[in-house]
């Protein structure tokens, strides 16, 4: 069980510097690049996910075969994009309407709600990635 907390740490710092790199790239005031930021906001979800799940079982995947390697990335992978696509689509549709409503400061609401977001998918991913560790065979 001791294993499990410099897991936890390090799951934590990869969702903090994700955090962190959402919320600068929305910020950014560029309404011609939205659709990179969209894109950008997706793969680092994504990539978030994929890290923490490689946090906690990289172990096991040394000990499984390319299958079903391939198979559980594959799941995780569509999961998150599909999630992080969703989120990032939202955000992004907020955003032109904070800009109307309340000008150039729309685009800090809107990086604050891009952090949050990405806050609440890595948390919530650090909660499924560590009841997953502690129920299986460790």
């Amino acid at each position: 069980m001791s294993q499990i907390y410099p897991k936890r740490k390090r799951a934590v710092i990869v969702i903090l510097a994700t955090i962190f790199a959402a919320g600068i790239v929305t910020v950014t005031p560029a309404m011609n690049l939205e659709l990179f930021k969209q894109i950008f906001l997706t793969v680092a979800d994504v990539a978030m996910c994929t890290v923490v799940w490689d946090i906690y079982f990289d172990e096991e995947l040394a000990t499984k075969d390319t299958k079903s390697i391939l198979l559980e990335l594959g799941l995780i992978s569509i999961i998150c994009a599909v999630t992080a696509f969703i989120t990032a689509k939202a955000v992004l549709a907020l955003l032109g309407r904070l800009i109307i409503l309340v000008g150039a400061f729309g685009w800090v609401m809107a990086g604050i709600i891009a952090s949050v977001t990405t806050a609440i998918l890595g948390i919530a991913w650090l909660f499924y990635c560590d009841d997953l560790y502690r129920h299986s065979n460790h």
